[in-house]
């Protein structure tokens, strides 16, 4: 039984634990420009799912495993040029220990100015709303002769 000095601190963590939990789907999010002859310039949208953040519960093999919702949205004076809809699923687990996980989605579109929009929601967890991540996105035109994409770090 803790003692009643310790209440007010196991209840502190207790709120910051839960409130953590709630917090959303926490990703890196980047993206690359490549051109692809024939074809034009190709986005790449890079995923690092931080696997803390995420929901684990037991998949139908027993095993702990997240699932994440993701829509890849480009819009272009308020329409969406083209968007990419994936169910993403962590790496599964026999203990309890949350590991991270990549999700790459690929768009090809033209030259010119855009919306990037990303949500990512838990699909253990229904309730909880989805974390949204909005930027514009200019994608450059291909150079004539030699061109060079971008380089992931």
């Amino acid at each position: 039984m803790p003692s009643r000095a310790s209440l007010p601190l196991l209840l502190s963590a207790s709120m910051l634990l839960s409130g953590y939990a709630q917090a959303g789907v926490e990703a890196f999010i980047e993206t690359r420009q490549y051109f692809v002859p024939e074809r034009g310039p190709r986005i790449e949208v890079n995923l690092a799912f931080m696997g803390a953040s995420l929901s684990h519960p037991a998949n139908t093999h027993g095993f702990l495993q997240a699932h994440v919702g993701v829509l890849v949205t480009l819009e272009q004076d308020s329409a969406i040029v083209v968007f990419a809809k994936s169910d993403v699923h962590g790496p599964e687990r026999l203990d309890s220990t949350y590991m991270d996980f990549l999700h790459q989605e690929y768009l090809q579109v033209g030259p010119g100015s855009y919306d990037l929009t990303i949500e990512l929601r838990d699909l253990s967890l229904p309730d909880q709303p989805p974390t949204v991540y909005r930027s514009p996105l200019v994608v450059r035109a291909p150079e004539a002769g030699v061109h060079f994409s971008d380089i992931l770090l």
